[in-house]
């Protein structure tokens, strides 16, 4: 897998048991769009106090950080996050080491 930034991507190849999926960035962006609606969707929890974070300040900022750098593709990267990119073609959760 690729080490660069997501805003270099234009697509990734991932194997999944021999068989090959073709993230294009269209999914790529749909993934990072996923992980920035994720970030909004905690700071809301935050505020709304369903859930507790010792220094709501702070992790508002970061978490806003992070949905800039999901947006803009600022970003390297992860296993987790091509996971979330697979699923989010194909629907199928699949393991990505084994």
């Amino acid at each position: 897998m690729n080490s660069l930034f997501a805003y270099e991507l234009k697509s990734q190849v991932i194997n999944v048991y021999g068989n090959t999926v073709l993230l294009e960035l269209e999914d790529i962006q749909k993934a990072a769009r996923w992980y920035a609606d994720n970030a909004q969707g905690c700071i809301d929890e935050a505020l709304n106090g369903d859930v507790f974070v010792n220094d709501i300040d702070s992790y508002i900022a970061s978490k806003k950080l992070d949905i800039s750098n999901y947006l803009t593709g600022n970003f390297i990267p992860w296993l987790g996050f091509w996971q979330k990119a697979v699923y989010l073609k194909t629907g199928e959760s699949v393991p990505m080491l084994g």
